[in-house]
């Protein structure tokens, strides 16, 4: 992925991805560690979280669109469902306010993993979540966790208070 200079004097951006492949994380890195140094270029390994999520916190973000489907990231909530020990990876649920109207698509499916993404970096996305569930967002809506705190969520908790945790958040939502 090439990302273009917002100045005329800028740097290009060479963005090397895997598309989610653990078996391609090294040959990334390995690449990278190895371009070479040239002056209007910079080279980077994996799609990287963004680094200003203070729009997201105040909603001021701008929708993503994928066909027909129009959805922001400051609106996003989720909750952890399940932590598997073994992987080190989490289960989630991702709830949109317009989950019935776009029902549980393909399309729905894609735009919420490059939302995701987007938010933790695609190293970071495919090393935590083992799977994604949609539904809308419930009536009881304490305890939903901002889609955009999701590393932070990573960062403050371990695998043993995982699921107790889990356990605790589902019986307020439900």
């Amino acid at each position: 992925m090439i990302v273009y200079p917002k100045t005329g004097n800028g740097k290009f951006e060479l963005i090397l991805t895997a598309n989610g492949n653990p078996e391609y994380f090294n040959h990334v890195i390995d690449l990278v560690d190895n371009a070479p140094q040239l002056k209007n270029w910079k080279f980077t390994a994996f799609i990287q979280p963004i680094e200003r999520i203070d729009k997201l916190m105040k909603g001021l973000d701008e929708p993503y669109i994928f066909h027909e489907i129009s959805l922001k990231a400051s609106e996003l909530t989720f909750l952890p469902v399940e932590y598997h020990e073994l992987s080190h990876k989490l289960d989630i649920v991702v709830f949109l306010k317009s989950y019935n109207l776009y029902c549980d698509t393909k399309t729905l499916q894609q735009a919420i993993f490059i939302i995701i993404q987007d938010i933790v970096g695609e190293k970071s996305l495919y090393q935590n979540i083992n799977f994604v569930q949609l539904a809308q967002v419930p009536d009881k809506k304490d305890g939903l966790i901002k889609l955009y705190d999701f590393q932070l969520f990573l960062d403050n908790l371990n695998g043993v208070e995982l699921n107790n945790y889990f356990l605790k958040m589902w019986k307020t939502v439900k």
